[in-house]
């Protein structure tokens, strides 16, 4: 399974049209209107008009992200900025496409002259450093990073980047000692997660996770994002990536809240129904004990349930389905297996007995190597490549 963001369709721009021929017909409409030879039936100005045609084409793009293809994205997002060169948020969306295809360079530049717009954004400053960290422009990183920290002290993904360049420049230094202090953050960032993962979920669920170990280790990829956090039903493992070790426990909890779902039917599958739970109940937990904390996944899709927890199924079903047609309904166990497992147990007795397994379980392999796994699902994540 993977949770990795709501992203690519959140309420940054991407909205439902069907993208076949979507780019020829917004130029077609563009021909139609500058034509026009009634020249009065049309009162907006040439101004007025190339930002109408930035924005359309600043949609158009989104709808390709939809479909995984970025080529075609970054040249629609360019095409939007000539028409409307203070377009803020297609500077947002070109530099978080170069960003995620791995031209570093390009996403610099994008996003600083995105900075020169509006200086005091402090998820475009966080996603500046995070590019300046890549490149090993640790002294740029830390300034960046610290000027968001500054603006919004809550937003994780800002907090955890500047922890991560600390280990980074010490690991240049003294390989060993660095590992070693990454490893004792972890099992205690660990250990802090679970206690709120026992504070979330009852009894009869916490007592069928005494066979699992939880950890931070590499994640499998879908469609060339990483995962966050997946289920690993072959080896009863729940895996956060080694990227979210310097996160907040209230974050990772949150992942590990969706993760549990998925594993409590002990198979490999998923299914729509079960993705709409997993993010029902990972929104439950962000409401309860996110204690002010940000983070731009579980910020998205609170905001969705806040609208109606019919409009979060809504847009989980639309992801699935667009990034995995094969995705069923339904899958078989989801929903029985758990009971049945749980009838066969002895509430009294596995309470108790659960805390000291679970805590043993938790910090075993936090760093080992993982073997080959079949991922119990193929969740896209609803903000992972957000466009506005």
């Amino acid at each position: 399974m993977t949770v990795r963001n709501l992203s690519d369709f959140s309420s940054r721009g991407l909205y439902n049209k069907n993208i076949k021929n979507i780019e020829q017909k917004q130029i077609n409409f563009g021909q139609l209107s500058l034509n026009n030879p009634a020249g009065d039936s049309y009162s907006l100005s040439d101004f007025s008009w190339n930002k109408k045609k930035a924005e359309l084409l600043k949609k158009a793009g989104n709808e390709f992200i939809k479909i995984n293809n970025p080529q075609k994205a970054i040249n629609l997002y360019q095409k939007a900025i000539n028409d409307n060169p203070e377009y803020s948020d297609a500077y947002y969306n070109l530099a978080k496409t170069f960003k995620n295809v791995g031209d570093y360079d390009k996403a610099i530049i994008n996003y600083e002259k995105y900075l020169k717009i509006d200086p005091i954004d402090a998820e475009v400053l966080t996603n500046l450093g995070e590019c300046y960290k890549e490149k090993k422009q640790y002294v740029k990183a830390e300034k960046t990073l610290k000027r968001a920290v500054s603006i919004d002290p809550k937003l994780d993904f800002a907090a955890r980047q500047l922890k991560e360049i600390q280990y980074l420049k010490q690991h240049e230094v003294d390989p060993a000692s660095a590992d070693l202090n990454r490893s004792a953050y972890a099992a205690e960032n660990m250990r802090k997660s679970l206690v709120l993962l026992q504070k979330f979920y009852p009894p009869e669920i916490t007592n069928q996770l005494e066979d699992i170990t939880f950890c931070f280790d590499e994640t499998d990829s879908l469609g060339g994002h990483q995962n966050i956090a997946q289920y690993e039903n072959a080896n009863r493992r729940i895996v956060v990536t080694n990227k979210y070790v310097y996160a907040a426990p209230e974050v990772i909890t949150a992942y590990l809240v969706h993760e549990v779902i998925h594993s409590l039917d002990r198979d490999a599958l998923t299914s729509i129904q079960e993705e709409q739970e997993a993010y029902r109940k990972s929104v439950e937990f962000w409401s309860a004990y996110s204690n002010g904390v940000k983070d731009p996944e579980m910020d998205y899709a609170k905001s969705l349930y806040d609208i109606s927890p019919e409009e979060l199924d809504k847009k989980v079903a639309e992801i699935y389905a667009t990034r995995d047609g094969s995705i069923p309904l339904t899958s078989p166990h989801h929903g029985l297996a758990a009971v049945e497992f749980s009838e066969k147990r002895n509430p009294i007795t596995n309470f108790f007995s659960s805390i000291s397994a679970n805590i043993k379980n938790f910090f075993m392999d936090l760093f080992a190597k993982k073997p080959e796994v079949a991922p119990a699902s193929l969740d896209t994540g609803l903000y992972s490549a957000a466009r506005r």
